[in-house]
């Protein structure tokens, strides 16, 4: 890994730390499940869970399917 890589990696390491699992989300914009944009600080709910995903993403697919099971639970 050359330094420039490095570099991004770290940026976006630092971007991304305040808004980990745990912490506080700055407020969003989002489509809701109509596809009207909702401000995330406007959803009136105990908790929230924001998830973004590459639909090219393996990883990704698997945990789409089991969230898809826990939400269907509740």
């Amino acid at each position: 890994m050359n330094e420039n890589i490095i570099e991004i990696l770290l940026k976006e390491y630092n971007t991304l730390f305040p808004v980990s699992f745990g912490q506080i989300a700055p407020n969003i914009q989002l489509p809701d499940k109509d596809e009207l944009i909702i401000d995330l600080y406007a959803i009136d709910a105990n908790f929230t869970l924001v998830f973004f995903w590459n639909y090219e993403c393996n990883h990704c697919r698997r945990i789409l399917q089991d969230l898809v099971s826990l939400v269907s639970k509740y």
